[in-house]
């Protein structure tokens, strides 16, 4: 499993590089959109949806996705989703865990995958137009912190986090995700070369805020991870989706970025603006 997991991990790392770099504005906006269509399938399938629901709300859902996108260009109402995403994640979501609520309708799940997945996609286009570049340390942020709670876990891992929603996350893997983000924020900080390489402005922010948004971003893909666990427990699945041999599905793969690409995306639109 870890051998398939990492083999997956490594031509995923390589697509996303190929893509963040060598694809135009329409074709990683086609990318994205064909990325959103897996994950939207995924959430209706984890509402029950039929199949005949499952394809409407996806078509539906992607033919309004797309219409902002491109008609938004001002991003004003993208910011708007992303804000309300964020405040979901900073006050719903962890009233949600600590009462193990169960989304039962199937309106309420529609509109929560609307706003939390339109959120997450819209966001790529977001962050991507201040350079592939910032991007791609950005994701590095997630991957690093999924790799190192992983390991830290399975190395050390004594207390559980949640045990009644996710049994194999512990606080260890927690601090293991917080020493290599730290690491990682450090080497930006002190070795970046800003010179040749001026696009990275969130780094040069004042260090109390670029390490408040680290932490806030572990803090906010450990929450993600753990809302996507417990989604897939009420329902009874160990994965989201097939598509990604030894992680799962789509969701199971993005189930962090999902909770930290919104709160990503504000930061860069105030800091260009």
């Amino acid at each position: 499993m870890l051998k398939q997991r990492v083999v997956t991990a490594f031509f995923l790392f390589m697509g996303m590089g190929w893509a963040l770099f060598y694809t135009s504005e329409k074709q990683w906006l086609v990318l994205v959109a064909l990325i959103a269509i897996v994950a939207l399938w995924e959430w209706a399938q984890l509402g029950r949806y039929s199949l005949l629901n499952t394809g409407l709300y996806v078509l539906g859902s992607m033919g309004v996705f797309l219409l902002i996108l491109f008609l938004d260009t001002t991003n004003s109402i993208i910011l708007t989703i992303n804000i309300l995403s964020v405040a979901f994640w900073l006050i719903i979501a962890p009233l949600w865990l600590k009462r193990g609520w169960h989304l039962q309708n199937k309106w309420t799940h529609a509109l929560l995958g609307w706003l939390l997945i339109f959120a997450t996609f819209s966001s790529l286009s977001v962050i991507k137009q201040s350079g592939a570049l910032h991007l791609l340390l950005l994701f590095g942020v997630i991957w690093l912190s999924d790799s190192a709670a992983y390991f830290a876990g399975r190395s050390f891992g004594r207390h559980k986090l949640a045990p009644s929603i996710s049994p194999g996350k512990t606080w260890e893997g927690v601090a293991g995700a917080l020493f290599a983000v730290g690491l990682y924020g450090l080497f930006l900080q002190l070795f970046w070369p800003w010179q040749k390489i001026p696009l990275t402005i969130w780094i040069q922010a004042h260090p109390i805020l670029f390490y408040s948004l680290l932490l806030t971003i572990v803090a906010f893909g450990i929450e993600g991870d753990l809302f996507e666990s417990w989604l897939k427990r009420c329902v009874g699945v160990k994965d989201s989706g097939f598509i990604l041999p030894g992680h799962g599905g789509i969701l199971d793969r993005i189930d962090a970025l999902i909770a930290t690409l919104p709160i990503m995306a504000i930061w860069t639109q105030s800091l260009i603006k």
